[in-house]
């Protein structure tokens, strides 16, 4: 598998196409709710990795590890505002 990667800071990336790529892979690989944001992160280069790493370390210490709607809710609200996404809670995105 090549697995997809992410800059954030190419016009031509779509964050709709990054996470459901991201998302087959994971499910090939019969990786956990928690197992995916962590690989998914390695997945993210540029901007998007600083964004990633302000979005952990701003989540309330509180919290139980991040799970992969948690991510996919908060990367699509971030990345992809502009073509109607809200972050339903659907758990998929498509």
């Amino acid at each position: 598998m090549n697995p997809s990667v992410f800059t954030g800071s190419k016009v031509e990336e779509d964050p709709h196409i990054f996470i459901y790529l991201i998302w087959k892979i994971l499910k090939a690989m019969h990786a956990t709710e928690i197992e995916g944001v962590d690989l998914s992160s390695y997945q993210l280069n540029d901007v998007v990795n600083i964004w990633f790493n302000l979005w952990e370390e701003g989540r309330d210490e509180d919290f139980d590890p991040a799970i992969w709607d948690d991510f996919e809710e908060a990367f699509l609200n971030h990345f992809f505002p502009q073509r109607g996404w809200r972050g339903e809670g659907s758990g998929r995105v498509c």
